[in-house]
């Protein structure tokens, strides 16, 4: 064999203690290996598995201890030339790729039996071995990998690398259970746009149909056919298409004969996007941006993090922080219109937490639909520059509840009392007002939000806000300089033309919470089916590691933890309502709150804490953009 790295010498033979031999390979593996080129030592260890030509042994440098994937191949095995490519390919794409949900490559280096392959160790072995314990996982678990499988993909195409192997026993899981892509054995680059590929390659079960046909050739798209396959597997614990032999498969390939099974309890989101991605026409599969904007995906709960006890049995996601979807689709410059309003990718409602929604009726995607006019935003994300700057009103009231919550926090810290406080009279009706619901649709249009007066709104990625009052009826429009507090009152059957597709944006918003989402135990406190101007609306929303907060335009903050407590301070009252883990629900005011230091307190006086660190956040920023604006004008 011509040697892979020319200054290795082939003749090159490591000194052994001992050496593995395997009857059906002419292959020798010394237990000590050596790496002429960088004077490196590894150890032998546990063997991890076989495939096609090559075995795998964990390897331990001597000198650094630092413990990898040995992917060892036989040069008996690499006698013809076709072999040889197929290795040299595969060892130059992988090597050029680094990313996160890519199994690292470490080096390569050879000796007089064997070439030796060392890549990062993935110590929760691979999805197949998750899928022969688990077999079909939940919803939510599927989406937690699609994700990474999608972002994985997305690298490799944009360096014109197609996978054509993606399937689960060539996705490995990390120490935390992170995806990462390996096996680049039948890989390949696309060397110019247009560029089809005629070679049969891949896996039964996951092989695309147009590879099967292979007179038009393939390209890309069969990684999106994959992961097709991929999905359904998690979701229905077996192939779409797998039978007992590999001619039967490719007919009900080549004929997209397959069927979700009602027992599997799919929900409509998810079979929406498997057929999409399983469709025979390759060019009518979603683009990898497509999946992460389906509705499988931002509709519902995606955790940030699984635990490793998922590889054997359900997982619970109490206290699981979901994962922030919207940031990972890349373009458009709507993505960075709102810095801070980067929210989870998951439909809540305050009784059901991180949990998600229910199964979609119909889904937001079928918004684009029915909107007037071509356009599928809101307003030119394009043209938005910077957020508006906040009126002297709103900004009086934050930095007032910003002082209030410093004082408390800085008090209840010298507390030296252990009485529990009172609730504070009418603890109810003293909580004002609420998020109830929220679905996060920012990638394209906003965050809708239903409050606990039955207020419903929507407040658009151009900062423009627009409410629908309890009555059903009266509608209130906030243009974008809200400097001078300018309200726009309409009725949702009288309204400007301009504000058309806003209107029918806010009816779907309003028509989704209905029908997907649970009314939580603050809606309607008050009955406010009397119109009066003046509508409470969502200022001001971000997103944080830990959580979601709105800032409404009456003085109150709330903050949806992810572990599913909440906090609300209500700043006119003077009043701070915690909702914690269990559901159970306390008002206080923020004065008996700072005298005390007792236990059960705990869980609020930290969360408090972080709101007033949060809170601080949002004074600094509207005084920096009130300094930009001024300076500006001057």
């Amino acid at each position: 064999m011509t040697s892979l790295r020319p200054h290795v010498p082939k003749t090159y033979a490591a000194p052994t203690s001992g050496v593995t031999k395997h009857s059906s390979r002419s292959s020798t593996i010394p237990d000590t290996i050596y790496d002429k080129h960088t004077g490196s030592k590894y150890v032998r260890g546990s063997f991890l598995g076989k495939g096609g030509f090559a075995y795998c042994y964990k390897l331990t440098d001597v000198k650094t201890k630092k413990v990898y994937a040995g992917k060892i191949v036989s040069k008996a095995t690499l006698t013809k030339h076709r072999a040889k490519e197929k290795l040299r390919s595969e060892i130059q794409i992988h090597k050029s790729l680094r990313h996160k949900h890519v199994v690292d490559f470490h080096s390569f280096f050879e000796d007089e039996n064997n070439v030796y392959i060392l890549l990062e160790l993935c110590p929760n072995q691979s999805m197949m071995e998750l899928h022969k314990r688990r077999r079909a996982l939940t919803e939510a678990e599927a989406r937690y990998y699609l994700v990474q499988i999608v972002l994985a993909t997305k690298y490799m195409h944009k360096r014109k690398v197609i996978h054509r192997d993606l399937k689960l026993g060539n996705l490995f899981l990390g120490s935390r259970m992170d995806v990462k892509v390996g096996d680049f054995g039948l890989a390949t680059t696309v060397t110019y746009d247009g560029e089809r590929k005629k070679t049969l390659c891949g896996t039964p079960n996951y092989i695309a149909p147009e590879i099967l046909e292979g007179r038009q050739g393939h390209s890309f798209e069969v990684d999106v056919w994959s992961i097709g396959c991929i999905l359904y597997t998690l979701l229905v614990g077996k192939p779409p298409f797998e039978t007992r032999d590999i001619k039967t498969t490719y007919r009900k390939i080549r004929h997209n004969d397959y069927n979700i099974p009602a027992a599997a309890k799919v929900t409509s989101d998810a079979e929406n996007l498997i057929r999409n991605l399983l469709h025979p026409e390759p060019t009518k599969r979603p683009s990898l941006d497509a999946i992460l904007e389906h509705p499988f995906v931002t509709a519902h709960f995606v955790p940030a993090t699984l635990p490793v006890s998922a590889l054997t049995v359900r997982p619970t996601f109490s206290g699981t922080p979901a994962m922030a979807v919207h940031d990972l689709v890349d373009g458009d410059s709507h993505h960075h219109a709102h810095p801070r309003a980067q929210a989870p990718a998951a439909v809540h409602d305050t009784r059901r937490g991180a949990s998600g929604a229910k199964a979609t009726r119909q889904p937001l995607s079928s918004i684009n639909n029915q909107l007037p006019g071509t356009t599928t935003t809101s307003a030119p994300m394009k043209k938005v520059a910077a957020a508006p700057v906040p009126s002297s009103s709103s900004r009086s009231k934050l930095e007032k509840l910003h002082k209030r919550l410093f004082n408390v926090t800085a008090e209840q810290a010298k507390a030296s009392t252990s009485f529990l406080p009172a609730p504070a009279p009418s603890a109810e009706t003293r909580r004002g007002v609420a998020v109830t619901k929220w679905v996060d649709y920012s990638f394209k249009y906003g965050l809708g939000y239903q409050l606990s007066d039955g207020t419903v709104g929507v407040f658009f990625n151009d900062h423009t806000k627009i409410a629908l009052a309890a009555d059903l009826k009266h509608v209130e429009f906030t243009d974008r300089d809200c400097r001078g507090g300018k309200v726009t009152c309409m009725t949702l059957d009288a309204y400007p033309d301009e504000l058309n597709k806003k209107i029918t944006l806010l009816k779907y918003f309003r028509d989704y919470m209905r029908e997907n989402l649970q009314d939580g135990p603050d809606a309607m406190l008050a009955d406010k089916r009397v119109y009066e101007p003046g509508l409470a609306v969502v200022n001001k929303w971000l997103r944080t590691k830990h959580a979601i907060v709105f800032r409404m335009n009456v003085g109150v903050v709330q903050v949806n933890f992810f572990d599913h407590s909440k906090l609300v301070v209500n700043g006119p009252r003077d009043t701070v309502t915690f909702i914690n883990t269990e559901g159970e629900t306390n008002t206080y005011f923020l004065d008996d709150v700072a005298k005390s230091n007792h236990p059960s307190l705990e869980n609020l006086s930290s969360r408090l804490t972080y709101v007033s660190d949060i809170v601080d956040h949002m004074v600094s920023k509207q005084r920096s953009t009130a300094t930009t604006s001024s300076e500006a004008t001057a």
